[in-house]
């Protein structure tokens, strides 16, 4: 009973919260990138929220248990990756684009844009 009561609370405050933060939602740019207005420690915190679940904490624990240090390089990509992003971050934000299929659209066409979908939706 403890635990419906706390899931009730947590779910209307979530709500809440949601229906405060609407007024200040005017078009899609805004909900879907908060209008570009956070801050670097913002984004950095929901990047690693969202590649950081526990689904990778335990799979990466999982692969390091069994391969040892070969294990460790399974998020090598990743890494290099968000040592990549750096470097073109401010290109991407100049292009005022949402979503990669945007901007390949934007810089080589409408083929472009339909095979960025393509391989993002797979």
């Amino acid at each position: 009973m403890i635990y419906t009561v706390f899931i009730a609370i947590y779910l209307f405050a979530l709500v809440g919260v949601g229906v405060y933060k609407t007024r200040a939602v005017r078009n899609s740019e805004d909900f879907m990138v908060a209008g570009r207005t956070l801050p670097w420690y913002i984004l950095v915190g929901t990047l690693l929220a969202t590649w950081m679940g526990s689904g990778s904490l335990f799979s990466g624990a999982g692969l390091g248990y069994r391969n040892g240090l070969a294990g460790v390089w399974s998020s090598g990509g990743a890494w290099l990756g968000i040592a990549f992003i750096y470097f073109i971050a401010r290109r991407i934000r100049n292009f005022g684009k949402v979503t990669v299929p945007d901007i390949f659209e934007f810089r080589y066409g409408r083929l472009a844009a339909i095979l960025a979908t393509i391989t993002t939706v797979i």
